[in-house]
């Protein structure tokens, strides 16, 4: 009969013929140094200058922290759903902007990322007033019900509606997602232009 193994014996097992290599190590020590550097610029942008941090890393590790940098930055690229993911966004080009003062390509990038997140603003605003105009005769209908059995006029609003909500909410998941393959794909530029 087997023997039931832990999940540490099973680990032990998988991991048998891996080796600690120094190098790897070190190399994961650096990414993850540029993912520090950049999550505290984003945190608070006036703290310093990634620039000169990154100056402070070992030169010939300094491609390894800068690609964690990128990445970082790529991870708080989103789509601008409030205030403060637009003011994120900006941050991230800006931030962009000092790592890549000269490529032209990733300003050019963002300058298209810059009308793109504001159309889809436009767009989002746009279809939330489509929904809205298209389920107002439901409402309507709710409301006339309502008022018959209570004998007063009642006005409802949608968005404290359940099923209108349903529909907005699935709306616009749908909408979003196809913001978010293109914004993918602005993404996957980036990272490989740098």
């Amino acid at each position: 009969m087997d023997k039931i193994k832990s999940a540490w014996e099973i680990a032990l097992e998988k991991t048998k013929n891996v080796k600690a290599d120094r190098e790897s190590l070190k190399e994961r020590e650096y990414l993850e140094q540029g993912k520090k550097i950049i999550s505290a610029h984003l945190d608070n942008p006036k703290q310093g200058d990634v620039n000169s941090s990154l100056k402070k890393i070992a030169k010939n590790y300094q491609g390894l922290a800068k690609k964690g940098m990128v990445e970082t930055l790529l991870s708080n690229l989103t789509l601008p759903l409030t205030d403060f993911t637009s003011q994120r966004n900006t941050l991230v080009q800006q931030t962009f902007s000092l790592l890549f003062p000269d490529s032209q390509e990733v300003a050019a990038i963002f300058a298209q990322l810059e009308q793109f997140f504001n159309r889809f603003a436009e767009d989002r605003k746009s279809i939330q007033e489509q929904i809205k105009t298209q389920y107002m005769p439901k409402l309507q209908q709710k409301a006339e019900a309502i008022a018959r059995q209570l004998g007063t006029e009642v006005e409802l609003d949608p968005f404290a509606d359940p099923e209108f909500n349903a529909i907005l909410k699935k709306s616009l998941a749908q909408f979003d997602e196809r913001y978010n393959a293109v914004l993918r794909q602005a993404k996957d530029e980036l990272q490989r232009l740098i």
